[in-house]
C-alpha cells in the first residue's frame, strides 16, 4: 500500500516535470536569435557602402522606384552637393514616398531598417520568423541598385518592399552627352509632388 502511495506521489511529480520540459522547449524554439532571423550581408554592405563614399560623388541624376507594400514612390532625382534638388514624379498621379532622396539616405534607410528588425529579434518582440534583405549593387558606383525586404511568415505573405536605383548618370559623365539642368526645391514637405521652378 506504502509503494502505490510513493509511486503516485512521484507520478504527479513526473508529470509536473514533463509539463515544465515541454514549456522550456517551447519557449527555446520560439527565441531567434538577431543574426539568424535577420539576414543581412553585412560585409558586403559595410563594403560597397565604403567604395561608394570613398568616390565623393555630390552631383548625380538617377530613377527611383520604390515599391512597398502601399503606395509607391517613382522619381528621377537630381543631387547637386549631396541634398536633392528636383524630385520629378514619373508615371504617378499621386504624391511620391520615396525610400531617399539621395544614394546617401538609400544607404542610410537600410542601415535603419536592419537595425529595428535586429532590435525587434534581440528583444524578442518580432512574432515573424525572419526577415530578409536581399541587396544587389552597382559595379561601377557602388550603389544600392536593388534592395528587397521580406517578412518571413508562417504560412502567410509578410510586409515586403523593393527599392530599385537605376539611370544613374554622374555630372561629369552627363556634361559630355547632355546638360542636366538643377532647379531650387522650395517649401519641402514629407510627401513630394513636383518640383519648383
Amino acid at each position: 500500500m506504502l509503494n502505490i502511495f510513493v509511486m503516485k506521489s512521484n507520478a504527479k511529480y513526473f508529470r509536473w516535470a514533463g509539463a515544465l520540459i515541454c514549456c522550456i522547449f517551447v519557449i527555446s524554439c520560439d527565441y531567434r536569435p538577431a543574426d539568424v532571423a535577420v539576414q543581412f550581408d553585412r560585409s558586403a554592405f559595410n563594403r560597397e557602402k565604403a567604395l561608394w563614399e570613398a568616390q565623393q560623388l555630390t552631383d548625380y541624376v538617377f530613377t527611383e522606384v520604390y515599391f512597398p507594400d502601399y503606395p509607391a514612390g517613382n522619381a528621377r532625382i537630381t543631387v547637386a552637393g549631396n541634398e536633392a534638388v528636383s524630385i520629378e514624379p514619373i508615371e504617378s498621379e499621386d504624391d511620391n514616398t520615396l525610400f531617399g532622396e539621395t544614394i546617401a539616405d538609400i544607404y542610410e534607410r537600410i542601415e535603419k531598417d536592419v537595425a529595428y528588425w535586429e532590435e525587434q529579434f534581440r528583444t524578442n518582440s518580432s512574432p515573424y520568423d525572419a526577415v530578409n534583405f536581399i541587396i544587389s549593387y552597382d559595379e561601377d558606383y557602388h550603389f544600392p541598385k536593388r534592395v528587397q525586404f521580406s517578412i518571413v511568415e508562417p504560412g502567410l505573405m509578410g510586409g515586403w518592399y523593393s527599392v530599385t536605383v537605376r539611370d544613374f548618370v554622374t555630372a561629369e559623365a552627363a556634361s559630355g552627352s547632355r546638360k542636366i539642368l538643377i532647379w531650387p526645391r522650395f517649401g519641402r514637405k514629407k510627401s513630394y509632388g513636383r518640383s519648383s521652378i
